[in-house]
């Protein structure tokens, strides 16, 4: 167990929550501190419970080009045929062929008359 963890499972068991009277653990520097400690505690723990509902939503990964038969989790990016579509939930579903498992995020261009750039 790392010091940090110790020392903080050592204020926990001896310190009230924050707010809620005094610490008695003997030592005056520890009392005083308890309460902060305590409340510091509390705010690691409810940003710890935002970091991991943050992780467990799904995010955006470019998946390169669509290969069929593939399996594509909800958020993954493909491009076909020119164009690039989003995975609306896990699918094995061909992107642009009408399944609302894909949603067209940018449209192919036409090719250019001459294919110069000016």
């Amino acid at each position: 167990m790392s010091l940090d963890k110790a020392l903080l499972n050592s204020f926990e068991q001896k310190a009230p929550r924050y707010g809620e009277g005094k610490a008695n653990t003997g030592n005056a520097t520890m009392d005083a501190l308890a309460p902060l400690i305590a409340s510091i505690a509390g705010d690691i723990a409810a940003l710890k419970r935002k970091v991991a509902a943050l992780e467990a939503r799904p995010s955006i990964k470019f998946m390169g080009v669509y290969k069929p038969g593939a399996t594509y989790s909800e958020g993954s990016m493909v491009t076909r045929d020119g164009s690039i579509f989003h995975a609306n939930k896990t699918t094995t579903a061909t992107p642009g062929d009408g399944s609302m498992d894909w949603t067209l995020c940018v449209k192919r261009g036409r090719d250019g008359k001459d294919g110069v750039s000016r």
